[in-house]
């Protein structure tokens, strides 16, 4: 999820807590609406045939199946991370020799 870490860290637990649910469900909300757009773009798609204006003629169901699948994936990662217990973040560690 997009953050400012700078003023993000400064806050008391509780408030990231509540900023991550907030934020969390605006992305569900967003990546949902992304989606419905594109299954309606891609029902069009294969209802009218529609095909690239190229020598191959690619049917365009193609690629925005493709599409879809991601922004789909997305949706799911966005919700796995908003229904996931909030871990502890632990700094980086180098390699030891």
């Amino acid at each position: 999820m997009l953050r400012v870490d700078l003023i993000y860290d400064r806050l008391p637990q509780r408030v990231h807590k509540l900023f991550n649910v907030v934020f969390g469900l605006i992305s569900i909300l967003f990546c949902a609406m992304l989606d419905w757009q594109v299954v309606r773009l891609w029902l069009r798609t294969l209802d009218n045939g529609t095909r690239a204006n190229s020598v191959m003629a690619t049917p365009l169901w193609l690629p925005q199946g493709l599409l879809l699948l991601g922004l789909i994936l997305l949706t799911l990662a966005v919700l796995r991370r908003l229904l996931a217990p909030v871990e502890p973040q632990r700094p980086d560690v180098g390699i030891q020799a």
